[in-house]
């Protein structure tokens, strides 16, 4: 089972990507810091209790890297090097965003909280 993020766009805002998986057909956008981003490359996914977000995904693997949230949030603002996930690329209150993140994130959490041996690839 892998998750793939495929970064589509890199602005002063952030890095804009679609996240997809081989095993369902949930798919979503991505918002990633552009100064604090994950390196390209292939990484695992765990549950994690986060005492900020609750159960959320959690990036492992990554050197000299951890607790690497995929959470809410609809600015780059709202990443300090996690993943951010939404519904839509949107303009929020003037600014460059993704919207109906809690949505899109509990879509996910449901989709992974019981699966084991889940890879991620970023493109």
């Amino acid at each position: 089972m892998n998750i793939k993020i495929i970064r589509v766009d890199v602005t002063d805002h952030g890095i804009y990507g679609h996240l997809s998986c081989d095993f369902d057909p949930f798919n979503c956008v991505t918002l990633e810091n552009h100064t604090l981003n994950i390196p390209a490359g292939t990484y695992g996914i765990d549950m994690y209790q986060s005492p900020e977000h609750g159960l959320v995904p959690i990036v492992v693997g990554v050197p000299n890297r951890y607790y690497i949230e995929l959470h809410e949030g609809n600015f780059e603002s709202n990443s300090k090097g996690c993943i951010l996930v939404g519904e839509h690329r949107s303009t929020i209150l003037g600014q460059d965003a993704i919207d109906h993140s809690k949505d899109t994130l509990a879509k996910l959490v449901a989709l992974l909280k019981d699966k084991k041996d889940v890879g991620l690839t970023i493109i």
